[in-house]
């Protein structure tokens, strides 16, 4: 059987990684850290999401290139 989690907010998932201590999957995504229950993935109150914006040195570049400070 094959779960999905779906969030249209979060997109570019670039990283995993279980932690079978807690049960858990995390997820990075663009400037976000989500953490999934490995139990039940559809759970949505067991889901954590954690802001990680980009410090200001790693935003100039993109600024210069022509993007824009919204985060998508």
């Amino acid at each position: 059987m094959i779960h999905t989690f779906l969030n249209s907010n979060i997109r570019n998932y670039s990283y995993l990684y279980i932690d079978n201590a807690t049960g858990s999957l995390f997820v990075g995504a663009r400037n976000r850290l989500v953490q999934l229950s490995l139990i039940n993935i559809n759970a949505s109150n067991s889901v954590k999401i954690l802001e990680v914006p980009a410090s200001e040195s790693n935003r100039k570049p993109c600024f210069f290139n022509g993007k824009s400070d919204v985060s998508v």
